[in-house]
């Protein structure tokens, strides 16, 4: 278990939930387009709202003893109560993102550490995961999606214990889908091996390992 970062994942968490929050009560346009192709901001605050009931459902299944599905309905459930919640107004989704990533901050800070250590969930692909990923995932998505509002946040607003914490994970993840030859490596994480380097500064890299950037003299990704 990589229980040294359970603490600091929820600090990182409670960090971006309130720095969302107060950025959207300055006011925004819920049916204006956002980043992500397709979607409005009212669908990307919805998916951050989605999102975190789904982490709280996993949680709780975990506190239960059991495996608790991510999102129930999979895919299609998931895209389907994205387009139903995508057109309420601005208090409503406000309101929803807010109440809904309470509800994970105190689950979490009442989970112990065997269930921590033990517990898992599956997510919606079907593949099951250690309850202890839950945190920084969560705070992956948050911090992520801050960003695909369009609103004026960018990966340079990306705290920096967010980025130190999630770019040699995002890296492993990429790297696990390309051939061996294909490789990526960062200077100041890669100890060996050989590849095609990533270099920059380090909210660049992860930007454009999450495909929300681009780097000199890099194709961009397609996932």
């Amino acid at each position: 278990m990589d229980g040294v970062h359970l603490q600091s994942d929820l600090d990182g968490v409670r960090g971006s939930e309130a720095t969302l929050v107060g950025r959207l009560s300055v006011g925004f346009d819920p049916d204006a387009d956002s980043l992500l192709p397709g979607w409005s901001v009212g669908h990307v605050l919805t998916h951050i709202a989605r999102n975190a009931d789904s982490v709280a459902g996993m949680i709780e299944g975990a506190l239960a003893g059991r495996v608790a599905d991510q999102y129930p309905g999979g895919f299609e459930g998931r895209a389907a109560e994205i387009d139903a919640g995508a057109g309420r107004d601005r208090d409503a989704l406000v309101e929803d993102v807010h109440t809904s990533g309470d509800r994970v901050l105190r689950l979490a800070a009442d989970v112990d550490a065997p269930t921590w250590a033990n517990g898992r969930g599956r997510v919606v692909s079907g593949d099951e995961f250690p309850l202890w990923r839950i945190l920084v995932s969560r705070w992956r998505e948050v911090e992520i999606h801050h960003v695909d509002l369009g609103l004026g946040y960018r990966p340079v607003d990306w705290p920096a214990d967010f980025v130190a914490r999630s770019l040699p994970i995002r890296l492993a993840e990429v790297n696990a889908r390309r051939a061996p030859d294909e490789q990526f490596t960062i200077p100041a994480i890669t100890t060996a091996g050989t590849g095609t380097e990533l270099d920059g500064p380090a909210y660049e890299v992860l930007a454009y390992l999450f495909g929300r950037g681009s780097l000199p003299g890099h194709p961009d990704l397609a996932f």
